[in-house]
């Protein structure tokens, strides 16, 4: 069948800190090759992804876990990294240690526990209720943050780790997909998914 035969609509849901880089790619792929399926994207954390999948509300879903998910497919293995403004030396240097997270963000509890276990001082420099909103404060210099490996903005730079910052775990990027009446328009989609985050 010509891709162009395909009519209907998909409701994918994806966890905002994991947008980029690659679901702009994804999405426009999926679009090219089937301009007549409607593609509704629902960003918000995992937890709530996962709980309206399981009520039929979304086709597909991809997610941040940070240990081995049921019914779920495993993409890819991203380190949680410190990052913060690029040419930024000193701001890794502060005690207390300025942080700047989203209030919900599965990323925070994890940076800061680690920092807790080392005896870092840290202070929430930066509380917002979108981990988008923290992009300008970080590009500003006037926090870190710790983020997936690979999803950082270009005006940001890796801490290293002669900074003395404790080291974080890995994140796994899970893929789910309906066998409701759209599995086969979402099993394309995740065919596209898959070839993104393997490259």
């Amino acid at each position: 069948m010509a891709h162009e035969a395909f009519e209907g609509k998909l409701v994918i849901g994806v966890p905002t800190n994991i947008l980029y880089p690659h679901i702009p790619r994804i999405l426009k792929e999926f679009s090219d090759a089937f301009p007549r399926v409607e593609v509704k994207l629902i960003s918000t954390r995992t937890a709530e992804l996962k709980d309206e999948f399981a009520k039929g509300k979304l086709d597909l879903i991809l997610t941040t876990e940070s240990e081995t998910a049921k019914g779920g497919e495993k993409l890819a293995s991203y380190p949680l990294k410190w990052f913060c403004q690029r040419g930024n030396t000193q701001i890794w240097k502060k005690r207390p240690l300025p942080l700047a997270y989203e209030q919900r963000c599965i990323f925070r509890k994890h940076a800061i526990d680690s920092l807790d276990a080392e005896n870092i001082p840290w202070d929430l420099a930066f509380v917002t209720a979108s981990c988008v909103d923290c992009i300008p404060y970080i590009s500003a210099g006037l926090a870190i943050v710790a983020v997936l490996q690979g999803t950082e903005p270009e005006d940001w730079q890796e801490i290293p780790a002669s900074a003395g910052l404790p080291k974080l775990s890995e994140f796994m990027i899970y893929l789910y997909v309906t066998d409701g009446p759209e599995c086969l328009l979402a099993h394309h989609l995740a065919s596209i998914a898959r070839d993104a985050f393997l490259y």
